[in-house]
């Protein structure tokens, strides 16, 4: 009997913890998701080899897929494996072997006995021999057959099967996500838990996760270049004109790829097939022509092809990414490069360019930041909106400050919300809160959220009933209007507070309990506890009564505060108490709040890992007029 969508989705979470991403696009297609989901444990979750070779291998060749979101997650899950910012930065540079270089791995790897259905150690040279065959399966190089014949003997029959099949799901992976580019790592929570870290540690991380699409496409030329300087090499040793036809063969029947040589003046010497389908001219109508033909005239106007010219003189090659034209007029973006080519003697022979057509993975990119830039922008409007900071001495009897600080002003905007407003007959209540997410739909699901708990709570100012009825409200929405949406649970934490005689009720949903900083210093952190909202319907959640005495502060923040990391070390409850009772001399609220952010953004190393939110009230009591 089939399943359901929803079905599905639950074993997911089930099995990871939480819904990836990943799956979402799939989830109005049961059959579709059911699939993907098969795929995912039969081939990735069960397969027997080591957990860390598998999400090595799966961040290594996802640098290959124009969609960075596989990449970013499993380079994100090499953290918690041990591997550090550093190491996961030189796997991800690491250039894909070349032919030769596979050479020497298979005789590495020839040495070898068979492992009879073992694995071999981590980090030893067996293993990286086995990486860069299973490279070389994936990149469907030109000694993969080799590869492949010597990892059956090595691995045995039933894991080079399993090593075929985790192959095989990673292209399924990068297909599915080409065709589904709107799909964001950021929203992933092994992105969300572990690439803040990893880029405050090494940022160049950071650098080349935004450049890695030009970089290994850069990488891919070049050693497409070098393998055709190569075949000119080897032709030295043969009969001239017997190597020069075999290296036009070579050249023509490479229809992807524009292969142009130039004369040591920057004129077309040569012009292969590939070139004439994808620029529109034949060898004929361009041979003594100047290469700036086929640069945009905006390009030719500012001296672009002189000075690329110029480069590859300096530096050996450079990086042709650009618009340039065909014979009809049309544009089409080219991705490639332009080396020197130089005889034994030192003397300059010319150059030789190659380049192919990304037109359509250019605008798969352009369509993907459009996406994400737009949506960025109306979250970011919308959480202002809900963020708005409260006047300090807004109300009778109490005044308050707000705090927020997103972790990363490059990252999605998050769901961390306060809020203060009044209840009438002389009762506020104070809200600090997180929605699970990130980006628009967050800052949508908040608004929701902070205005049905308004609601709520002016029809029954009593925190146990509001969050009742607030959580019977999520879980039905979730099952009425959202069923395939996991991300829907709320952690917050709420006080409603008599101004007039100081009582109040705390209560909480998965969040950090409130604490009561006194005013002669000593603190209490209020006993109340309770589950995150969304999870289950009909939870009964409770409250716990307390008194503010005059000058008494109390304190409320997220996770953000308490999950400060240092290394290993969090600044936890305790470090939050440390810092609020060392700064509460500093009696300005604004002052005392800054205090215990900037402290704990200091035991983080300067930056925090999660956003933060803090809310601060000082009770003065009754006023003549109450």
């Amino acid at each position: 009997m089939s399943r359901t969508s929803a079905q599905i989705q639950s074993e997911i979470v089930d099995r990871f913890g939480f819904f990836p991403p990943f799956f979402e696009p799939a989830l109005p297609s049961p059959a579709v998701l059911e699939n993907l989901w098969s795929q995912t444990v039969s081939a990735y979750l069960e397969n027997p080899f080591p957990a860390l070779f598998k999400e090595k291998l799966n961040a290594y060749l996802s640098r290959f897929c124009a969609v960075p979101y596989c990449m970013v997650c499993h380079s994100s899950t090499l953290r918690p494996l041990g591997m550090s910012p550093g190491e996961v930065l030189a796997l991800l540079e690491s250039p894909a072997p070349v032919d030769s270089d596979f050479d020497s791995e298979l005789e590495r790897l020839a040495q070898w006995p068979a492992l009879d259905g073992g694995f071999p150690d981590a980090g030893s040279p067996m293993e990286e021999s086995l990486f860069s065959c299973a490279t070389a399966v994936f990149l469907e190089a030109g000694r993969a057959q080799r590869c492949q014949s010597e990892m059956l003997r090595v691995l045995g029959a039933d894991n080079y099967n399993h090593l075929t099949a985790y192959l095989a799901y990673i292209k399924t992976c990068h297909l599915w996500m080409s065709m589904h580019p709107e799909v964001l790592y950021e929203a992933d929570l092994r992105a969300k838990e572990n690439l803040g870290p990893m880029l405050a540690q090494e940022p160049a991380l950071a650098e080349f996760f935004r450049d890695y699409r030009t970089r290994v496409s850069s990488e891919r030329d070049h050693h497409a270049m070098q393998e055709v300087l190569v075949a000119e090499r080897t032709r030295a040793d043969r009969a001239i004109r017997e190597s020069e036809e075999k290296l036009r063969l070579l050249v023509e029947g490479a229809k992807d790829y524009a292969m142009i040589m130039l004369d040591v003046e920057g004129r077309i010497a040569s012009w292969n097939a590939g070139a004439e389908r994808i620029l529109g001219y034949n060898d004929e109508e361009v041979l003594g022509q100047s290469i700036a033909e086929i640069f945009t005239e905006e390009d030719r106007a500012v001296g672009v092809p002189e000075r690329e010219i110029a480069k590859a003189l300096e530096a050996g090659k450079a990086n042709d990414e650009r618009w340039h034209l065909r014979k009809n007029g049309s544009r089409f973006w080219a991705d490639g490069v332009m080396e020197s080519l130089w005889d034994e003697d030192g003397s300059l022979r010319g150059y030789a360019k190659i380049l192919r057509d990304a037109t359509d993975r250019k605008r798969l990119e352009e369509a993907a930041d459009a996406v994400h830039m737009r949506e960025h922008r109306i979250a970011a409007t919308l959480q202002q909106s809900l963020l708005m900071s409260v006047p300090e001495n807004a109300f009778e009897g109490i005044d308050v400050k707000t705090f927020y600080e997103p972790a990363s002003a490059e990252a999605l905007v998050g769901g961390d919300f306060y809020d203060v407003f009044a209840l009438g007959r002389g009762e506020i209540a104070l809200v600090v809160g997180d929605v699970i997410g990130k980006g628009l739909r967050a800052a949508a699901h908040t608004a929701e959220i902070k205005y049905a708990l308004r609601a709520f709570l002016r029809e029954y100012p009593q925190p146990a009933i509001a969050l009742d009825r607030l959580n019977n409200y999520l879980c039905e929405s979730h099952r009425l209007e959202r069923p395939d949406d996991m991300d829907m649970l709320v952690v917050l934490s709420l006080v409603v507070l008599d101004t007039a005689t100081g009582a109040a009720s705390f209560s909480v949903a998965g969040t950090e309990p409130p604490l009561i900083i006194r005013a002669d210093g000593t603190t209490e952190q209020v006993e109340t506890n309770g589950v995150p909202l969304g999870i289950r319907l009909k939870e009964s959640f409770s409250a716990t009564g307390g008194q503010l005495r005059p000058g008494d502060v109390l304190l409320m923040a997220t996770d953000g505060v308490t999950e400060a990391r240092n290394g290993r070390d969090f600044l936890e409850y305790e470090g939050m108490v440390a810092l609020a009772t060392e700064a509460l001399p500093l009696e300005k609220l604004s002052l005392i709040g800054g205090a215990i952010v900037d402290g704990a953004r200091a035991f983080a190393g300067g930056k925090f890992q999660d956003d933060v939110c803090l809310l601060l009230a000082r009770y003065h009591g009754a006023t003549p007029t109450q």
